[in-house]
């Protein structure tokens, strides 16, 4: 869906960044939907399996390849670069100079949800899952609980 993975440079972990930015409220008495929501910005590039290239890092975005111009994650002079303390993101330079840099983020979990994966995945596990959850509610009824 996202196309996220753990990556070994990353400083957070990739769970705790999705769990962030997810709401899920499950069905009571008085409202009978059960949701999930999304929100909040993109994710950091770093989750979406960057590779550097010539001109710049390429991330997997939502499926397919896309090269972020100008961008890199590693340190050091081509072919030697390596990990360093600012490898935990990929950093794009906006402007010439040492520092002028800022963090692109990729598509975050509202987009990934209006994709139609996620509503089929949803409905399918909601209809293998609904009719053991009716009968355990079903049965608590009826047992007086």
């Amino acid at each position: 869906m996202l196309g996220v993975k753990q990556h070994a440079y990353a400083k957070y972990p990739m769970e705790g960044m999705l769990k962030k930015r997810m709401a899920l409220r499950p069905a009571s008495a008085s409202n009978l939907e059960y949701t999930l929501s999304g929100f909040g910005k993109g994710l950091p590039l770093i989750y979406y399996q960057p590779k550097e290239g010539g001109s710049g890092a390429s991330v997997n975005w939502l499926g397919a390849r896309k090269t972020i111009d100008r961008s890199f994650y590693l340190s050091g002079k081509f072919p030697r670069r390596k990990r360093s303390g600012i490898s935990g993101w990929v950093s794009q330079r906006k402007k010439p100079g040492r520092w002028a840099l800022y963090r692109p983020q990729g598509p975050g979990v509202p987009d990934a949800m209006r994709t139609g994966a996620v509503s089929r995945t949803w409905e399918a596990e909601a209809a293998a899952r609904l009719p053991a959850a009716m009968r355990d509610a079903l049965i608590s009824i009826m047992r007086g609980r």
